[in-house]
């Protein structure tokens, strides 16, 4: 097994891991500042008025709150999506790695097109061939 092959999938896998952890640490922090803003906003309901805060008023405050985390909000999502792009030259490469490993590996001495049909296709008896391992969305 090519050793560049593996390195090109590991490569994507990391990167991918590092964006999903940026992704977590982001809400994670996110939330946790939201419920911080949420509960010192409730007890200066309490202590202003000696009641809890109703839901005309916690609506009131979570549009202040997303108002507030609007360039927050906004320079996360364009990084998130400068990640997800850059994901994809990852992904491409580690996928074209692992097709060329695929039919490194079956080539043998078999001709290319009867290996890609077999790696593609999977004979169906009379109904001819069902496509395998192919994703289309």
């Amino acid at each position: 097994m090519p050793s560049g092959t593996l390195l090109k999938e590991r490569e994507y896998q990391q990167q991918r891991e590092e964006a999903q952890l940026w992704h977590h640490n982001f809400w994670s922090a996110n939330n946790a500042h939201f419920q911080k803003s949420k509960l010192e906003y409730e007890q200066s309901i309490q202590t202003l008025h000696s009641r809890p805060a109703t839901p005309s008023e916690l609506s009131e405050f979570y549009r202040t709150y997303l108002d507030a985390s609007r360039t927050r909000h906004a320079d996360y999502n364009r990084q998130w999506w400068k990640k997800n792009v850059s994901l994809l030259g990852f992904a491409a490469k580690a996928e074209w790695a692992r097709a060329q490993r695929v039919l490194g590996e079956t080539v043998g001495s078999w001709h290319l097109e009867s290996t890609i049909k077999s790696v593609l296709l999977i004979p169906q008896g009379r109904r001819g061939f069902r496509a395998h391992g192919i994703t289309v969305r």
